[in-house]
């Protein structure tokens, strides 16, 4: 993938004198801007006086010819790096949990890691790599890790950015690596295809939700949840919209199968959706469609910056397995509100920090989670 003057700019604004930072770059970077000393990552900033050490299983340029789905193990480049970059690196490397455990390995306490990596699902990058990522991988991983996220970013190029600073502890086990929810870049595409066919398969079913969405709506009469302007997501075809419709709302949907007035999008990537940009609703209405949601992290962001007054939600409870379990293509994942039905409305509140409870009650023996958050 290879560095931009950008990329320079930054890692030198990271530090007040650069000439005294230790640095380890993974992959044999070259940098794609002209007018620099160097097109070589390597000899650019050794110009500047930097420690370099690059790690690349092709040796050129001087690189350190090491595996890195295999542990690093020599004692004089573990823990003695300021900085650790990954610019289009990990994306390659087959055993993902390695690979960032020899980042975290090689940096020091209170040390940098940088990453500039493909997004998920962004066509751009199609073929690209064999792994895409989250913004909700790296939270998952700062949080396992006690790391600190200290840049998060989308950029031009539809490259995920991240900066992480380093604490000093172990790394996480291969189990809770796996719970970060990392997934194989084919595993998007295939997600897509299938809630795509399966959406139009099943778009009867949808229809048949209307005494749910009476008793749905009876609930928000009595809790007085008014607005003028509603998001449907998730909502396959019109049947949805009209409801509410009727009973005098001016509404929208959005769904992976769009069909009739129903906008074509992710939910999980709303936030850069131009068919949503500038648009604010009063109501969010969601009904068996979180567990559909591959990045949570994602559609709480867009959620935080449409919704003005209430997010309404129905949905299954999976009260006993755990967070970040993959059930497959289809009903994909398990969000931590969804684990445990007794602790689930404080769950809520930890993932939807930006509103607070109106209601958040369970349902048909236990199978059903029903919730009404309010937008502080």
């Amino acid at each position: 993938m290879g560095m931009r003057k950008s990329d320079l700019r930054y890692l030198q604004g990271l530090f007040k004198d650069i000439s005294t930072v230790r640095m380890c770059e993974l992959g044999n970077q070259v940098i794609r801007s002209k007018g620099i000393i160097s097109r070589i990552s390597k000899v650019y900033f050794q110009s500047l006086g930097v420690d370099h050490v690059s790690i690349d299983l092709n040796g050129l340029h001087d690189s350190l010819q090491y595996d890195l789905t295999k542990p690093i193990t020599d004692p004089e480049l573990l823990n003695s790096f300021d900085v650790v970059t990954n610019y289009g690196t990990s994306e390659h490397v087959h055993n993902q949990y390695q690979c960032f455990s020899n980042m975290h390995c090689l940096c020091k306490k209170g040390g940098l890691l940088v990453s500039t990596v493909p997004l998920e699902g962004e066509q751009r990058w199609a073929g690209h790599g064999e792994y895409h990522y989250t913004p909700a991988f790296f939270h998952k991983l700062a949080k396992y890790c006690n790391y600190k996220i200290t840049k998060e970013n989308i950029d031009r190029r539809r490259l995920l950015e991240i900066t992480i600073t380093k604490e000093d502890n172990p790394f996480i086990s291969e189990e809770l690596f796996n719970r970060c929810g990392l997934r194989k870049r084919s595993y998007y595409d295939k997600y897509v295809t299938t809630q795509r066919s399966k959406s139009r398969r099943t778009q009867g079913l949808t229809v048949r939700y209307e005494n749910r969405r009476l008793w749905i709506y009876s609930r928000m009469q009595e809790l007085n949840i008014t607005g003028k302007n509603m998001l449907c997501v998730g909502a396959r075809h019109d049947s949805e919209l009209d409801f509410f419709e009727r009973r005098g709302f001016e509404t929208d949907g959005i769904d992976l199968y769009a069909s009739g007035r129903v906008m074509l999008g992710n939910m999980s990537k709303m936030l850069s959706n131009p068919l949503l940009k500038d648009r604010k609703y009063d109501i969010v209405f969601a009904n068996e469609v979180l567990e559909h949601c591959i990045d949570l992290n994602g559609f709480v962001e867009g959620l935080n910056k449409l919704c003005t007054k209430y997010f309404v939600c129905m949905g299954p409870s999976a009260s006993g397995t755990s967070e970040g379990e993959n059930l497959g293509y289809w009903d994909c994942a398990v969000h931590k509100f969804m684990t445990n039905n007794t602790k689930y409305p404080e769950y809520l509140l930890d993932t939807f920090d930006q509103f607070k409870s109106v209601v958040s009650e369970v349902h048909k023996e236990g199978r059903r989670l029903f919730f009404i958050l309010e937008k502080k």
